[in-house]
């Protein structure tokens, strides 16, 4: 494995996988300039408006289809976004199982990418299919994995 390093917005966006991970309101700002297309990019990112922390209006979309219309001919995969950061940076072995996080995405091949990160570091992966549906399942407010600090036991 690679070690990490900090590098520039212009580096990361070159490497083979992305992570988006900024307030809603800033997606575009980070994004602006930078060419994704054909890169994997996790998508953790929630439709949370600040500072009244509304959800925003998706137009009846899943937050992960507005991120992926932004992000034209980027392999988009929504992860890491339906648990709190200090849940996310705990060690995901816990009582005798793994911490579970759930992803979803259109492309197979990207998927299986982030599901194998996710794994390596410890985390046991739940694939809930496409940018609609599975999409739907993890956006806050109204999907059923938002918030859900699962564990997959043996």
């Amino acid at each position: 494995m690679t070690a990490l390093a900090p590098g520039s917005v212009a580096e990361a966006s070159k490497q083979e996988l992305v992570v988006l991970a900024v307030p809603w309101t800033m997606i575009g700002a980070a994004t602006t300039g930078i060419d994704l297309a054909g890169r994997i990019v996790i998508d953790a990112t929630n439709p949370w408006v600040m500072p009244d922390f509304h959800i925003a209006d998706l137009g009846g979309r899943t937050s992960v289809q507005v991120v992926a219309e932004m992000l034209k001919g980027a392999r988009v995969v929504k992860a890491a976004n339906t648990l709190a950061a200090a849940v996310l940076a705990a060690d995901p072995h816990q009582g005798g199982g793994r911490r579970v996080l759930v992803l979803s995405g259109d492309d197979v091949d990207a998927k299986g990418a982030v599901a194998a990160l996710f794994e390596a570091a410890g985390f046991a992966t739940i694939d809930l299919g496409g940018l609609a549906d599975g999409g739907r399942l993890q956006d806050v407010g109204t999907g059923v994995f938002s918030g859900r600090n699962l564990l997959q036991v043996s």
